[in-house]
């Protein structure tokens, strides 16, 4: 079932401007408290956060991929900090935050570990689960719908959803 986050990132993906200003709006102050604890002027904090708020736009169409919109948005904030503290000489390369380079490649190398571990786990479940896991996650289709297509039940699709999902925190993945 999709759940307001999800509708909120398929409408933003397709250029709806007041899913974008839902999320600026319960985003932003959050950010911009952010920027202004790791940048050095209440104007580059500003600049920096409203930089964020670009690239969440600009970016847009990947929005339906990312699981968590806070995550992300707290991510693109710590990247977009650090790129505007290697190009600006004020900065000397050092914001007030203990995230460096290093870390950013191994949550990033960490993220994409998980990535190929649940397409493995994918992979291996039974051909209905993962036709169904699929589309409900990937594809965002809703339950209903799911069910329609594949001349099942809407229960049926619920307790697939439910063994794929049990498969991948059995896993250790969530």
């Amino acid at each position: 079932m999709l759940n307001d986050e999800d509708i909120l990132k398929s409408a933003l993906a397709y250029g709806d401007q007041r899913a974008f200003r839902k999320i600026f709006d319960t985003y932003y102050p959050q950010t911009l408290g952010f920027m202004r604890q790791v940048m050095r002027t209440d104007e580059d904090a500003k600049d920096v956060a409203q930089e964020v708020f670009v690239k969440v736009w600009t970016m847009r169409a990947i929005l339906p991929e990312i699981r968590s919109i806070s995550s992300y948005i707290f991510r693109m904030s710590v990247n977009t900090a650090l790129n505007f503290a290697r190009n600006n000489k004020r900065y000397s390369g050092k914001l007030s935050m203990d995230i460096s380079d290093n870390q950013l490649i191994e949550e990033l190398i960490d993220t994409k570990e998980k990535e190929l571990k649940i397409t493995r786990i994918v992979q291996e479940m039974p051909e209905q689960r993962r036709k169904i896991f699929i589309m409900s996650r990937f594809e965002l289709i809703s339950n209903e719908q799911i069910a329609s297509i594949l001349g099942i039940s809407k229960k049926t699709v619920e307790n697939h959803l439910n063994l794929a999902l049990k498969q991948l925190r059995l896993s250790g993945i969530f």
